[in-house]
């Protein structure tokens, strides 16, 4: 299976990156036209470390390498990432072949568009993601869950709310 990766960054209760790893299982039938079924094979989010810490983008870059060379059934065909800090690390990954490409869900709506309309017509499949939503937190949540129902469209873009995140969401919508 080819799959296709996104990366975001900066999230709205601190430094954070989320990851999605996706790809089409094959297509249906909806209402006379042929759209693709998604499955996301796998969601990741990680916090910086408290205090002003940064996101390690090298250990991104690792995590990358070790997905596509480390585990051959993991054929990654791209790898998206948004403005996030990401030019560098695009240039990294080239150097290695990988097909590399920017994709933005903040300067238009159409990603997550798609993602409603996968939503909505069954057509895409996500695993469940359970982490603790802050350090020290005793709570567990579905983080993509959380993250797709509180998501706010402004008419400009697809927003979280105020001390709220979207890292996992923006990846899902982006591998969409």
């Amino acid at each position: 299976r080819n799959g296709t990766s996104y990366f975001t960054g900066n999230s709205g209760d601190g430094d954070a990156y989320g990851f999605a790893m996706g790809h089409v299982e094959g297509v249906v039938d909806i209402d006379g036209e042929l759209k693709p079924h998604i499955v996301i094979d796998l969601l990741y989010r990680k916090k910086a470390p408290s205090g002003g810490g940064e996101v390690d983008l090298g250990e991104v870059r690792h995590f990358i390498y070790e997905l596509r060379d480390g585990r051959p059934r993991a054929r990654l065909k791209k790898v998206t990432y948004d403005g996030f800090e990401s030019t560098d690390t695009r240039q990294q990954l080239r150097k290695k072949r990988f097909d590399v490409e920017y994709v933005s869900v903040d300067k238009t709506l159409v990603p997550y568009y798609d993602l409603r309309d996968a939503l909505y017509e069954g057509r895409i499949e996500i695993p469940p993601y359970v982490v603790h939503p802050r350090p020290g937190s005793v709570d567990l949540v579905q983080i993509a869950v959380k993250e797709l129902c509180e998501l706010v469209d402004n008419g400009k873009k697809i927003d979280h709310p105020v001390n709220g995140s979207k890292d996992v969401a923006d990846c899902i919508a982006g591998v969409t």
